[in-house]
């Protein structure tokens, strides 16, 4: 192995490692924040199960203090006080009368919670009649909401809503006191409350109400967590940002943030909307840090371990590379194999013996290999028969061998002269003539000239072609062709449906006509063969 292999190894193995971490640092982040969106869910249903309950004992102690005789009877004497005298003499009486009401209201409160066994924390009464209202709502700390619902109890409606009230929010409950009276239960929604109402739950409550002094029972950060209540109500999402965590790396401890699932949130947050009073909301808040602190934590432990790994890759890929033995390649091998690279295919490697002989011989071989495929590939009809037609093949892919000149054929024998026949082509070896010895001398015969005989090379080329077969014909030809071409294309692993004799015989016929035309020749012959591992077809024009 050496440097670079060993160094993509590291590489790849970080890579994946990172990967991993990504990966698995995201599904932890996301099952975290999936427990924290349940615990907002659940921190959301125990607040409006508190808001129902504040509103059935404040008002049920409405109900109960609207009917306390002390009560009736200090409404009674207002009433007919303002029907004896004018408006002139009653003014210096109504600051002592409002204080008077505010004594009996407070009474039957404390009263009506003790009957009911209730304790409405920092709750207040107000009794008013028509005139007491008017003054109060002409005072510039009026609650306006407070006056409208009891302005709604004296016309003999009661009222159980929100308010707006001493700079907060408060559940307000107006009842008809008497006959021409009204009592209004408040009960302010503020930190106490709040923090009783999360106690156990797991999760912070903060009251975000414009105009507002901000009530939370969060320790820290209401004002982040009342500005996320303008963000969407009904829906869970981020809030802050996760302060830094403490994360010993390597016996370093360091405080860091996550990095590889982006910014870790501070909180996570629902904003429950208050109805009747708009843009205010409770916000329902949950601490991310005890979730998400671990992911941050593996996070960078994780990141520490993957670089300390590609470090000592890297340094082994070094040393191990050092440690190599350099080649030992003889000279004239380098010297033929930089000739052959250049492109000089006449150079040969020098043999050897051993493991260098085997790198000897397999580059001379390659190198015939590459000479060889110098003089250009074999004409394929693959291409044209499948897709569109190839371009035609060079010339020099169809000159045909030079015929060789007619063997000369001998003058006839002059009259009178013996005929002998010339066997100097065939002598030597099994055909070697025997000495024949001369004839006795005889009277001459008459002489009657011979039939002209043949040439030697006439008549062997007369019996090749007595002895040859008939050569088949183009329609057998093509045939065969299509079955070779159909087995070797199975026997390469290459499909042969849809392919049809006629559509085959086209292509092949209309390549002959192309190639009979240009090269002059009488016919061409087709031969199947397989080219990089692929079914081939090649043409020979035939004289």
């Amino acid at each position: 192995m050496n440097r670079l292999k060993l160094w993509l190894y590291a590489l790849i193995v970080v890579g994946a490692g990172a990967a991993s971490l990504h990966l698995l640092t995201s599904d932890l982040r996301a099952s975290a924040l999936r427990q924290l969106d349940a615990r907002l869910q659940a921190g959301a249903g125990r607040l409006a199960a508190a808001q129902h309950a504040l509103q059935a004992e404040a008002n049920g102690a409405a109900v109960l203090a609207a009917r306390d005789g002390a009560l009736l009877q200090a409404l009674a004497p207002a009433a007919a006080a303002g029907k004896a005298r004018g408006v002139a003499a009653a003014e210096p009486d109504a600051a002592a009368r409002g204080t008077a009401l505010d004594a009996a209201a407070a009474a039957a409160l404390a009263a009506a919670q003790s009957e009911l066994g209730t304790a409405l924390a920092g709750a207040r009464a107000v009794a008013v009649d028509a005139a007491e209202l008017d003054r109060r709502a002409a005072q510039p700390a009026a609650d306006a909401d407070v006056v409208a619902a009891l302005r709604e109890a004296l016309a003999g409606k009661a009222r159980r809503v929100y308010a707006r009230a001493q700079g907060g929010l408060a559940v307000t409950v107006a009842v008809p006191a008497g006959a021409s009276g009204a009592l209004a239960v408040v009960v302010p929604l503020d930190a106490a409350w709040l923090r009783g109402v999360a106690a156990g739950t797991g999760v912070d409550l903060t009251l975000a109400v414009p105009g507002a002094k901000v009530a939370s029972s969060a320790p820290a950060g209401a004002d982040e967590l009342a500005a996320s209540a303008r963000g969407g109500a009904g829906r869970e999402r981020d809030a802050g940002r996760l302060a830094p965590v403490k994360v010993d790396v390597l016996g370093v401890a360091i405080g860091a943030h996550g990095f590889l699932t982006g910014a870790a949130p501070a909180h996570r947050v629902l904003a429950v909307p208050v109805a009747g009073v708009q843009d205010a909301a409770l916000v329902v808040s949950a601490q991310a840090a005890p979730a998400l602190a671990p992911v941050v934590r593996l996070q960078w432990n994780g990141a520490a371990l993957l670089a300390v790994l590609l470090v000592l890759g890297l340094l082994f890929g070094v040393l191990v590379r050092s440690a190599e033995p350099a080649p030992d390649v003889p000279p004239d091998l380098l010297a033929a194999a930089d000739r052959i690279g250049r492109g000089d295919f006449g150079a040969r490697a020098p043999a050897m013996a051993g493991k260098m002989g085997t790198l000897s011989a397999a580059l001379n071989r390659a190198t015939e290999a590459a000479g060889a495929a110098a003089h250009g590939p074999a004409p394929s009809l693959t291409q044209e028969f499948f897709a569109a037609p190839a371009p035609a093949p060079e010339p020099e892919s169809f000159q045909l061998p030079p015929r060789p000149p007619p063997a000369p054929v001998p003058p006839p024998p002059a009259a009178g002269a013996t005929q002998r026949l010339d066997v100097s082509a065939l002598q030597g070896g099994a055909f070697a003539a025997a000495a024949v010895p001369a004839p006795a001398a005889r009277p001459p015969p008459a002489i009657v000239p011979d039939p002209p005989q043949a040439a030697p090379a006439d008549l062997l080329q007369a019996a090749a072609r007595a002895t040859a077969p008939e050569p088949p014909t183009d329609e057998e030809h093509w045939r065969e062709v299509f079955r070779d071409f159909l087995r070797v294309r199975g026997e390469c692993g290459e499909p042969v449906e849809g392919l049809t004799y006629e559509r085959f015989r086209q292509k092949l016929e209309q390549n002959r006509a192309t190639l009979v035309a240009k090269y002059g020749c009488r016919t061409v012959r087709f031969q199947v063969y397989v080219k990089e591992g692929k079914t081939a077809l090649k043409a020979t024009p035939v004289r």
